[in-house]
């Protein structure tokens, strides 16, 4: 009885027809913001529509157009600030195009990411985009009972011995890490560090980068360093007794708490130890000193991986994998004399 009750409270199509005086067809298709409707009469419904309060009804529209509107996005932790960039630019292209999104976490862990998917595709998800997946695409794929699928930066470490699966979207690390080795080596630096990430392929790729542009440079072999936790003393320790000049962090996290740690230590950032990081994050260019870095993208990635898994579905085949540019930033962790450079664009 309550069911009934909403039902005839609910503001349907055919109401808003009646009060702009138009079709049903030309409703729906207005407010599917089609262009064959005029500007005006688009307009006019969208006025009538909010005035009414009228809400689409999700069901009847994925009946009417035989699929379902829903998309799926499975991060390792969206309370991550790169992870939050993904879904912010993926929600925006999915708002923009009409679908609804469904967001799943899967913390890195290979049985949570499958269990994600099966939740994604009961909730009947036409297509799902997985960023940093650490499972083989290959294996995935028999368990996607159909659904569309598009990769985005993926950790699996198969990754790194073979050619970019279809429909993948990934940042160029390895060009960035290299550029950032070379400029480092015309500023003068000699003696570098890696500060090593977790056992994903984005840490290997960006790692073996370091070594080989540092090799490269006919220079002291790259040391690598590794924390514990959130535990940074040890390392910067170790940074400051092997005299490294210069420290290159997997990532912005790690780059941010080793700063700290050196800043307790009494060690002068950058004049007795620069650091580079990697991502952007927001927090790279407020911290004191503001984090000199290597800047990916990711909310143009997730924007071009929502648009390529609609066009995916649209077209039926999987879409040609995407290379992204990334740039380095030189702000205050490195040499005073870096302020006035401009970023780099950097290509592979």
């Amino acid at each position: 009885m309550a069911k009934d009750e909403a039902e005839r409270g609910r503001v349907r199509l055919r109401d808003l027809a009646h009060v702009a005086g138009v079709s049903e067809p030309t409703v729906s298709r207005s407010l599917r913001d089609d262009p064959q409707i005029s500007e005006r009469t688009r307009a006019f419904v969208r006025q009538i529509a909010e005035q009414l309060g009228y809400v689409p009804n999700a069901a009847a529209r994925n009946l009417a157009l035989r699929r379902s509107q829903t998309v799926g996005l499975m991060v390792p932790d969206v309370t991550d600030p790169v992870h939050g960039q993904i879904v912010s630019g993926f929600e925006e292209e999915a708002t923009k195009r009409g679908y609804v999104l469904l967001i799943s976490n899967f913390r890195y862990d290979p049985s949570l990411e499958y269990r994600g998917l099966r939740t994604l595709i009961s909730n009947q998800a036409a297509g799902i985009a997985i960023f940093g997946g650490v499972i083989d695409p290959a294996l995935v794929l028999p368990r996607s009972r159909g659904s569309s699928l598009v990769y985005i930066g993926p950790e699996n470490l198969s990754s790194l011995d073979q050619e970019p699966y279809p429909s993948t979207i990934q940042a160029e690390d390895a060009a960035g890490v290299t550029a950032a080795v070379t400029e480092s080596v015309r500023l003068g630096y000699r003696r570098f560090g890696f500060l090593d990430g977790p056992g994903v392929a984005s840490n290997i790729r960006r790692r073996t980068a370091a070594t080989r542009a540092v090799e490269a440079a006919g220079l002291d072999r790259l040391r690598v360093y590794k924390s514990r936790g959130a535990e940074f003393n040890s390392p910067a320790r170790k940074l400051v007794h092997d005299r490294r000049e210069l420290v290159l962090c997997f990532d912005d996290q790690r780059a941010l708490r080793l700063l700290s740690a050196l800043i307790r230590l009494g060690v002068k950032v950058p004049d007795e130890l620069a650091i580079i990081g990697f991502d952007d994050i927001p927090f790279a260019s407020i911290s004191n000193p503001p984090l000199s870095t290597i800047a990916v993208p990711y909310e143009q990635m997730g924007q071009m991986a929502c648009a390529m898994l609609i066009e995916q579905l649209n077209a039926g085949t999987p879409a040609d994998s995407v290379s992204l540019g990334v740039r380095l930033m030189f702000r205050n962790t490195t040499a005073p004399r870096l302020l006035d450079l401009r970023h780099a664009e950097v290509s592979a």
